[in-house]
């Protein structure tokens, strides 16, 4: 069976997966590991050597953390694009106007 991940794509899952549950217990949606567990059915253990020994989160993992506490599978399983830079955006834009207004004075005169 080919190989689907890289090593590196499998680590940012991981990381990705176990941050989810880091950011439940911070946003007080969850108390504990132990908690977050029992309710998307997976065994503590299960998630311990996730988180120390490697490995990536099962479907049936991620289905039920979506299920239960709404959270997307597709943020775990794909890398956010990042932030807009608006600053940069907006130069773009202000050099786009000012060709279109050159190619428009071109066309009309």
């Amino acid at each position: 069976m080919p190989n689907l991940y890289t090593t590196q794509t499998k680590e940012d899952i991981r990381h990705r997966f176990i941050n989810k549950f880091d950011e439940l217990i911070e946003n007080e949606l969850a108390e504990s590991y132990k908690e977050i567990c029992k309710n998307i059915e997976i065994t503590l253990e299960s998630f311990n050597l996730l988180r120390t020994k490697g490995g990536v989160p099962t479907l049936k993992m991620l289905y039920n953390l979506q299920l239960v506490y709404n959270v997307p599978v597709d943020s775990i399983l794909f890398e956010r694009s990042h932030q807009i830079d608006l600053t940069t955006l907006k130069k773009q834009l202000a050099t786009l106007h000012e060709t279109l207004d050159q190619i428009d004075d071109t066309l009309s005169g």
